[in-house]
């Protein structure tokens, strides 16, 4: 059994997988965490944590199972996808897994969005070259930030967001934040068709990606386990 590991922001997500079974969790903290009875073989690390997470992670797989992790970082190019930044590491190591396995997927050109407490969009073009991305607060993070930043915008109610106007104050915030990250997406999809001359595939994952995906008024992919894929891929590349 392989267990594979997607540290975020705000959750851990862990995908466990052999021949028989493929089972699935998610927690909090890592004194909580729920994780598979049966021993893997190996554990693959995405993580956006700090070396400490990391350090902490490492001691309960190696006192629970006595297996070492291995942690995936960011290369300046694999399996003939890649990256833009001059510094290679600091592309956000779910960003890049994400793209390298919608680039296996699917080919170029891409546009891969992940959307979780911050909503990533990142272009790929036809022969595999990052062009970069965008980062914008999530949804929740949006809703947050005018709770903290404003003395009068002041709602309790958790309601489904949808694009339509709102008709209080807790509609209009959930749905004005779904609506900043539609317009953000097709905005992004639009500039890329346009300087590439054809429209790209729309590759969307994250916690918040099947809402998002829901919504777009473009043709687009949910793949919830882009990253787990790219993580597999990335723990195979040479």
């Amino acid at each position: 059994m392989i267990l594979d590991i997607d540290v975020g922001n705000t959750r851990v997500k862990w995908r466990a997988q052999s021949e028989e079974v493929c089972e699935t969790g998610s927690y909090a903290r890592l004194e909580q965490a729920i994780l598979p009875a049966a021993v893997p073989q190996q554990v693959r690390v995405s993580s956006v944590a700090g070396t400490d997470y990391e350090d902490s992670l490492s001691a309960l797989m190696i006192k629970r199972w006595g297996v070492q992790p291995w942690f995936a970082r960011t290369p300046a190019q694999a399996l003939g996808l890649r990256n833009s930044y001059s510094q290679p590491e600091l592309l956000g190591v779910d960003r890049w897994l994400a793209m390298l396995a919608a680039w296996r997927q699917h080919g170029g050109p891409l546009c891969v969005v992940d959307a979780g407490s911050a909503l990533t969009i990142d272009v790929v073009d036809a022969e595999g070259n990052h062009l970069g991305g965008y980062i914008i607060p999530g949804r929740e993070a949006m809703k947050k930030a005018l709770l903290g930043g404003t003395d009068r915008v002041r709602f309790d109610a958790e309601m489904s967001a949808q694009l339509q106007p709102g008709v209080n104050t807790a509609e209009a915030v959930g749905n004005g934040a779904l609506l900043t990250a539609v317009a953000a997406v097709e905005r992004v999809v639009q500039s890329t068709e346009k300087s590439a001359g054809i429209r790209p595939t729309v590759v969307v994952c994250g916690g918040d990606g099947e809402r998002l995906f829901d919504v777009l008024s473009l043709q687009s992919l949910y793949q919830p386990d882009l990253v787990f894929d790219g993580l597999a891929l990335a723990a195979g590349a040479p």
